[in-house]
């Protein structure tokens, strides 16, 4: 069975990385809500490691599944191919986005091109530009020139996953700064553990501003490669037919 398992870069960037951040977030929350003072063990064995291992893929999908529906509201697609028309589209694009939109001939030829090779039944009806860029994916894909596309692919992924569980991290801490303010006979149980960690105040607070700047960042990062994987797969679709005939 587990010869035939197959493990990806994306599984590791995408889903790994991003669970095991969000897995250490859930651990911040049970240790600062821990009314009974239990303290983590000090020597974890290797099965428990994989245990570990499993829940943070199992978490990373459910990071993904949290950014996707984020990805929808933020309107990072529209943005992606047209230039910023309500105020909150001017706000999402003045925060996070570097890029200029799609150029217009850009989109314009790929449509053409697609609209070429659909049945003329087909041909009036309208193509968005979500649907053009999975289509122009897709093609390269088929015409194995979707090298580059992987990588725009996995950078997207792990930016994405990041993002969300930094802000769970963050959430986490921020709790944990809460607690270690309000309620001091619950920072005394955690201190009482012999596990050489001292978590105060100070570190608190700059653990929580890292992962709120950790996430901002890597937000960023996933829309500038999320509009380079649409519009690089929509210019190498335009480019296709007369690489393949110079070949």
């Amino acid at each position: 069975m587990w010869k035939n398992l197959n493990v990806s870069v994306y599984d590791l960037f995408g889903y790994f990385l991003p669970g095991a951040v969000t897995l250490a977030a859930l651990f911040i929350f049970w240790a600062s809500g821990d009314l009974e003072r239990r303290c983590p063990p000090t020597v974890i064995s290797g099965s428990i490691w994989v245990v570990l291992g499993i829940i943070a893929y199992f978490l990373g999908h459910l990071v993904q599944a949290i950014a996707n529906l984020i990805e929808g509201i933020l309107c990072l697609d529209q943005l992606t191919f047209n230039k910023p028309r309500t105020k909150w589209e001017h706000f999402i694009h003045f925060i996070f986005f570097k890029d200029k939109p799609v150029p217009d001939w850009v989109r314009q030829q790929a449509e053409k091109k697609v609209r070429e090779k659909f049945d003329p039944q087909l041909q009036n009806f309208p193509i968005d530009d979500h649907s053009l860029a999975k289509i122009s994916e897709q093609a390269l894909v088929m015409e194995d020139h979707a090298d580059d596309r992987e990588i725009y692919v996995y950078r997207e992924g792990f930016y994405r996953g990041s993002a969300i569980a930094f802000v769970i991290l963050a959430v986490a801490l921020a709790s944990a700064l809460l607690l270690t303010l309000f309620a001091p006979h619950l920072k005394a149980g955690m201190e009482a553990c012999s596990t050489g960690v001292r978590m105060g105040v100070g570190v608190l607070s700059a653990a929580f501003l890292i992962s709120l700047l950790a996430s901002f960042l890597s937000f960023r990062r996933f829309v500038h490669f999320h509009y380079l994987l649409r519009v690089t797969s929509l210019m190498a679709f335009v480019l296709l037919k007369s690489k393949t005939a110079s070949a």
